[in-house]
């Protein structure tokens, strides 16, 4: 059978080069159904400092794990009726789901559901509200209850959320100004009917950028107090791999970049015109994050057409990325079937 390539709207972000004190919003954060998220997950690397204009510098992060998050809308899932407040679900494996609903003033945790698990709020988690900029924050306690196997769990918590620092985050992924940094403590206890608690907080610093749709990069700490027992303490890093750093595109590269035909056949079409001689990267990236194709050109100018031949990628999600002088500047998800 043929191979065809569907394209999807892409997303590029116009802001000002100059650093200045970001404000995310709901539409610049929140996730919109269909979307895709790569998540590479890496050993702990340290914060960083608090404050304005900071420099993040996470160029080292290594790969540990990968994963690829799709959100879907609520209904669409097979325990959507169980979260009637909620209005989008994200998923990694199409079997079990978190559910949300993403409004105009807060994305809220509504709960998760699976073969064998259902967690449901009964007061929602606060994961961000909106606006927030730098020096805001704000405590947010729920309440949820959980099936651990045949024995219900009741759960209740808080979360308290600061805007610590903004400035350049710099990640395997490139380098992206304008960031707030979220400083986010939560606590959570755990209990059966009986006395016995499970004490778990999470100390977690996370990046934000309008309109990448999650965290550009984390870095978290996840510690167990057992009713029972020792303290167990977990630590990670992750970065989102296919993400937009937000820079300026220049008009005419916004207005002439072209990705076609639609659908494709064996090859995909790139077409742009630039004023100014720039140097172009086109990177082409599977759903697992890893690359799959990388053109360069090398100091052009006017119009210009570049082939990618995708006869020979299995059929999937696929991301194409742009970048001028090292900067990714644009992103479109490209399915191939067959």
């Amino acid at each position: 059978m043929k191979k065809t390539l569907q394209l999807f709207s892409g997303v590029f972000i116009v802001s000002a080069c100059a650093l200045a004190q970001p404000t995310i919003t709901a539409t610049g954060i929140n996730p919109v159904a269909g979307e895709q998220f790569i998540s590479i997950g890496s050993p702990y690397m340290s914060p960083g400092s608090s404050g304005a204009s900071q420099t993040w510098n996470f160029s080292t992060m290594t790969t540990s794990s990968t994963s690829t998050l799709s959100v879907v809308t609520a209904t669409s899932t097979p325990y959507g009726a169980s979260f009637p407040n909620a209005n989008i679900a994200t998923t990694s494996n199409s079997t079990s789901f978190e559910y949300f609903n993403a409004s105009s003033t807060a994305y809220q945790a509504y709960g998760s559901a699976g073969a064998s698990n259902l967690n449901s709020y009964t007061n929602p988690e606060d994961r961000l509200r909106y606006p927030f900029t730098y020096s805001n924050t704000y405590t947010d306690v729920f309440t949820s209850t959980y099936m651990n196997g045949t024995t219900t769990v009741y759960r209740y918590g808080w979360t308290t959320a600061t805007a610590d620092g903004y400035g350049n985050l710099i990640t395997p992924a490139g380098s992206f100004s304008n960031v707030l940094r979220l400083h986010l403590v939560t606590t959570y206890h755990d209990s059966s009917t009986g006395p016995s608690v499970n004490v778990f907080q999470r100390d977690q610093y996370v990046w934000y950028l309008n309109g990448n749709h999650t965290s550009l990069a984390s870095v978290s700490s996840f510690t167990l107090t057992p009713a029972t027992g020792s303290p167990i303490t977990n630590q990670g890093s992750s970065y989102m791999s296919n993400a937009t750093t937000g820079i300026n595109m220049s008009n005419d590269m916004a207005n002439s970049l072209m990705l076609f035909p639609n659908p494709a056949v064996n090859s995909v079409q790139l077409k742009f015109n630039l004023q100014e001689s720039k140097k172009v990267n086109i990177k082409l990236f599977n759903s697992l994050g890893a690359q799959v194709e990388n053109i360069n050109t090398n100091g052009i100018r006017g119009n210009n057409e570049h082939e990618i031949d995708v006869n020979n990628l299995p059929e999937g999600i696929y991301f194409a990325q742009i970048h001028t002088d090292g900067n990714l500047i644009y992103t479109r998800k490209l399915i191939i079937s067959k």
